[in-house]
């Protein structure tokens, strides 16, 4: 396994930051001793506190890639089946010849909602305006204006391929 320092936390009154160092495996065998030992972890820091997300009592945590691993789960049980969500981002941090994990919540709604507004802001960027996904307006008749192929562009079409 080799370790990658990388710098978290910064603020306005820390420009800085705070250097921690993380632990990557390097081969699958080694991501998948990893995958084995982090649930036993992970319930470790529940029963203490130091979780800042719901772990529900089953899990299952994925190996993404430079050693950040996925914990995925089912917070609400119904009759019906329900396909784990992601919930959390994990790493192992090393503290001198131990390690600790490093974990940060994920908040789905949050995430596509930021992913909205930037496809929005892109299509205005692009200048394809908001009108995109409305319904035409109605012709005197009531009925909805269609678009539809005339016969001419359908024998053009045919002529081409």
């Amino acid at each position: 396994m080799k370790t990658e320092r990388i710098t978290v936390n910064k603020t306005p009154d820390r420009p800085d930051g705070v250097q921690i160092e993380l632990v990557q495996p390097k081969t699958d065998l080694e991501a998948n001793v990893l995958m084995y030992l982090l649930p036993a972890k992970l319930r470790e820091a529940k029963q203490t506190g130091r979780l800042n997300f719901v772990l529900p009592d089953r899990f299952e945590i994925q190996h993404k890639k430079d050693g950040t691993f996925v914990v995925s789960g089912v917070l609400e049980t119904t009759e019906y089946y329900q396909p784990p969500r992601p919930l959390a981002i994990v790493e192992l941090h090393r503290i001198g010849a131990t390690c600790d994990i490093v974990h940060a919540p994920i908040d789905l709604d949050k995430l596509r909602k930021q992913q909205q507004q930037a496809a929005k802001q892109t299509k205005k960027a692009a200048g394809q305006g908001d009108n995109q996904g409305e319904e035409q307006p109605a012709d005197e008749g009531g009925e909805q204006a269609a678009a539809t192929d005339t016969p001419d562009t359908a024998e053009q079409d045919k002529d081409r391929s």
